[in-house]
C-alpha cells in the first residue's frame, strides 16, 4: 500500500509541476538580457558547422523576479531569417565555460522551421531544455546553417520558480 501512495505522492508533484508551467508568468527578454525589449539577440551560423556562441543569460541575469530560483528558457520567438536554407538552433547552459557546458552535453539542440521566402518573420519555437535551471546558470545560443554567416533574431521568453 505504502508503494502505491509513494507513487500517488510523485505524481501529484508532477501535475503540480506541469500545472504551475503552464500558468506561471512568461517574461521575455531582447538583447543584453533587457525585460521586454524589442532589441533583438543575432546569432550567426557558421559554414555548415556551428558559429560563435552568444550568451543570451548571463548567471546575474536571473532571478527577474524576488524569491525565485530557478528558470527555463520556454520559448525562442525568431523575428527574421537571412534566407530560406535549413538552420540548427543549440541552446547551451551551465555555470563554467560555453565550452565545458558542450563538453558536459548540457545543452538541446532544434531544427528551425524557415518559413516561406516572402514572410520569413514572426515564429514562436517552443524549447526543449532541462526542466529548471539554477539561477546561477548562464544560457547561450548557437546556430548551425549550410550557409556561411547566416543569421536568425530572436527574442526569448522564460518561466521561473521558488522551487
Amino acid at each position: 500500500m505504502s508503494v502505491i501512495i509513494n507513487g500517488l505522492d510523485e505524481h501529484m508533484r508532477e501535475l503540480e509541476v506541469i500545472d504551475n508551467h503552464l500558468h506561471n508568468r512568461e517574461i521575455w527578454f531582447g538583447n543584453g538580457a533587457v525585460e521586454d525589449s524589442q532589441v533583438v539577440y543575432t546569432i550567426i551560423s557558421g559554414n555548415g558547422a556551428y558559429g560563435s556562441a552568444v550568451e543570451l543569460l548571463g548567471a546575474s541575469d536571473t532571478p527577474v523576479i524576488a524569491g525565485m530560483l530557478k528558470f527555463d528558457l520556454h520559448r525562442v520567438f525568431i523575428r527574421s531569417y537571412s534566407n530560406n536554407n535549413p538552420f540548427y538552433m543549440r541552446l547551451i547552459w551551465g555555470q563554467g565555460t560555453v565550452g565545458d557546458a558542450e563538453t558536459a552535453k548540457q545543452y538541446t539542440t532544434f531544427p528551425l522551421q524557415v518559413p516561406s521566402a516572402g514572410n520569413r518573420q514572426g515564429q514562436a519555437v517552443p524549447t526543449l531544455m532541462k526542466r529548471r535551471l539554477a539561477g546561477l546558470d548562464t544560457v547561450w545560443a548557437k546556430l548551425k546553417s549550410g550557409t556561411n554567416l547566416a543569421s536568425v533574431e530572436l527574442l526569448f521568453g522564460v518561466h521561473e520558480y521558488p522551487w
